[in-house]
């Protein structure tokens, strides 16, 4: 069964913080340039997923 998007946004957002730290941890930014980056990527994502489930007309199916 595939996931649906409340569980695809759940998995990206337990993965972002891994991936901030593992490139921090090779030198691919800094602490505070990887933090702003990935707030900004996590509340982008968050902004489209909302304006794509809030249209009206717009349901999410439940069993």
């Amino acid at each position: 069964m595939l996931p649906n998007s409340d569980q695809i946004g759940g998995i990206i957002r337990a993965l972002i913080p891994g991936v901030v730290a593992l490139a921090t941890h090779y030198g691919l930014g800094t602490t505070d340039t990887d933090t702003i980056i990935a707030t900004a990527v996590a509340t982008a994502a968050v902004s489209i997923w909302s304006a794509i489930t809030n249209q009206p007309g717009t349901v999410i199916p439940t069993k």
